[in-house]
């Protein structure tokens, strides 16, 4: 998904479960190939590689990528481009890291996207999803993680519309 600027990044590559709605978010440079192939690369590392990837029809998935995805035997879906059948799905998750990611500048008085990238998927992660009815990182790793935990031992301020949570039992900061 583009991005404005932040610092020499201007792309974030977006990958999400299917299943547990987990979401992964990865700074980049451009949308070439290589970029996507050293952060898709990363991703395979700490989750093992999915067995189907949907993209849009951009000529990034081409070349390097490709022989990455059939390396580890990773069919590819590509959705018609800017179709609402098969993209909807992306662009509201694109929607809500574009919502985070505003809620964490102006929490932080912050132009640089990139410094909340790892705040704003922990807060995707670990905010309860009605789909799955818990959090996503609670669904995949089958227990409440510790940021979980710490998350709702703070007094947090609700940015989203600008009121101090007193309740630790609300929904986690970027609600």
């Amino acid at each position: 998904m583009r991005h404005e600027p932040s610092g020499q990044f201007k792309w974030i590559l977006h990958v999400k479960d299917h299943f547990s709605k987990y979401t992964q978010l990865y700074p980049l440079k451009s949308k070439h190939a290589e970029p996507i192939v050293d952060a898709f690369t990363l991703f395979i590392a700490a989750f093992l590689p999915p067995k189907i990837v949907q993209c849009d029809n951009g000529k990034e998935f081409k070349g390097a990528l490709l022989i990455l995805l059939r390396k580890y035997g990773i069919q590819v879906v590509n959705g018609a481009p800017r179709s609402p059948q098969t993209q909807g799905l992306v662009e509201q998750a694109n929607g809500v890291v574009e919502a985070k990611l505003r809620a964490w500048k102006m929490d932080h008085g912050s132009t640089e996207w990139v410094d909340g990238l790892l705040e704003v998927t922990l807060a995707i992660n670990t905010q309860k999803h009605s789909t799955i009815r818990c959090a996503p990182a609670e669904l995949l790793f089958r227990e409440r993680t510790s940021y979980i935990d710490w998350l709702n031992s703070q007094k947090r301020k609700d940015i989203t519309i600008g009121i101090a949570q007193k309740d630790s039992t609300q929904a986690p900061i970027y609600a």
